[in-house]
């Protein structure tokens, strides 16, 4: 999970950020903002108001903290969300409110969707369009792709963009770059065609970098920093760290772009129910797992159970919304 954190979360922002160009060769600025509103803010509310209580109850119930019932657990909850309001929300909020649990990826996708579009127009403009030329002839020198993850490198040094508070200001900026990226490494074929070719020159990045962030101390510097003083080794581990990020985005995106299973998009019904499913895998993994911790067996079987559980009642619950005509408007289906 460690190894993955350092570039899952990234790679699929890049990937939003590469849906929102293609979005946009189809649909108007306006339409774009009102699909995005119709698939991220209404699931978010809807999920935040319906799921974020199941999963404090279990939590708080798991701890100890609480003995009652769910339902008279549901004033205290909401209590607590309207003292977040009146203390300002959730940073970056005000588009969640208390914790949010797993929702805080549709509240940054919703915020990058709206604050990303302006940049997104631009780079189908004629400046965007010398800028992206001017990368595209770049990028046809081998592993030159890879120079891309300079200026992010230093802009998130600038803005402080790691580390910081749990899907905070930091987290907003660092992964708003990966977003962008997605869109510039789509505004000129030839910047595609780099990624899927310097597959080997990334995954050295990638791997020295971690190497190297590892043997220099980034965990216990990182978990020790007030989040407040620079210095040169915060200046070096957060640019390193965005480099070797990078490095295994495109190692990921070119054994992508080369497998040829990926060509062919997923059946409707697996597309449908995707927003569905990230709605509810979180509180069916909880609901799973709290009563399995207390079993009397290994870890090996415990997990298993997790996983495969979790998954299956996920996956059969977002097949059932995507069905129901109403209610699958609520949790993000696309329309036909």
């Amino acid at each position: 999970m460690d190894f993955l954190g350092l570039w899952g979360l990234p790679l699929f922002f890049l990937i939003a950020g590469a849906g929102s160009v293609l979005a946009l060769r189809w649909r108007t600025p306006a339409q774009y903002l009102r699909e995005r509103v119709q698939r991220l803010l209404v699931p978010l509310v809807v999920g935040y108001l319906l799921l974020s209580p199941v999963q404090s109850f279990i939590e708080e119930t798991h701890f100890r903290r609480y003995s009652g019932s769910f339902l008279s657990f549901l004033p205290g909850f909401f209590d607590r969300v309207w003292d977040d309001l009146l203390e300002g929300g959730f940073p970056p909020g005000p588009l969640v409110v208390g914790w949010p649990y797993h929702l805080w990826f549709l509240a940054f996708l919703l915020w990058f969707s709206l604050l990303g579009l302006p940049l997104l127009l631009w780079l189908r403009g004629a400046g965007g369009r010398r800028l992206s030329a001017g990368l595209g002839r770049l990028a046809e020198r081998r592993g030159a792709i890879l120079l891309l993850a300079l200026p992010m490198a230093l802009l998130h040094v600038a803005v402080r963009g790691l580390p910081g508070e749990d899907h905070g200001w930091s987290e907003l900026y660092y992964y708003f770059d990966f977003f962008l990226a997605g869109g510039v490494l789509l505004s000129d074929g030839r910047l595609a065609g780099a990624v899927r070719r310097d597959l080997v020159p990334a995954l050295w990045l990638g791997i020295v970098g971690a190497a190297v962030l590892l043997a220099g101390g980034v965990v216990e510097f990182f978990e020790a920093w007030d989040g407040r003083t620079y210095s040169w080794t915060y200046a070096w581990m957060v640019a390193l760290f965005t480099v070797q990020t990078w490095g295994w985005v495109v190692s990921a995106l070119s054994l992508g772009m080369r497998a040829r299973f990926l060509d062919r998009p997923p059946p409707r019904s697996v597309s449908a129910a995707a927003t569905p499913f990230f709605l509810l895998h979180q509180p069916v993994i909880l609901a799973i797992a709290f009563p399995v911790v207390r079993w009397a067996a290994g870890i090996p079987l415990k997990l298993a159970v997790v996983l495969l559980g979790s998954f299956a009642v996920s996956a059969a619950l977002a097949v059932a919304v995507t069905r129901l005509r109403h209610v699958s408007a609520l949790f993000g289906v696309k329309p036909l």
